[in-house]
C-alpha cells in the first residue's frame, strides 16, 4: 500500500485534474490495530505530482501517532 500527504489539489475545466502529495513510506501492517504503520519523511521532502486518473483509491484516512510511529 502506498500512502501520502496531499498538499495540493489542481482542478481543470470543474474536473480534478492531478495531486501534489508528499509519498509516506509503508512500514507494515499491523495486525493488533488493524492498521498500517507508515514512516513521515521529514517536511523538506520533495513532493511529487499525480494523475487523478491514475489513482487506485483516494479515500480519505486518519492518522493515528504513537511515539515514533504513525498508522493509518
Amino acid at each position: 500500500m502506498e500512502f501520502g500527504l496531499v498538499r495540493n489539489i489542481f482542478v481543470v475545466d470543474s474536473m480534478v485534474f492531478g495531486f501534489e502529495y508528499q509519498p509516506f513510506q509503508t512500514i507494515c501492517f499491523d495486525r493488533n490495530i488493524m492498521a498500517y504503520q507508515v514512516e513521515v519523511p521529514r517536511s523538506a521532502q520533495a513532493t511529487e505530482l499525480v494523475d487523478a486518473e491514475k489513482l487506485v483509491d483516494y479515500t480519505s484516512y486518519y492518522t493515528i501517532s504513537s511515539k515514533s510511529q504513525t498508522s493509518k
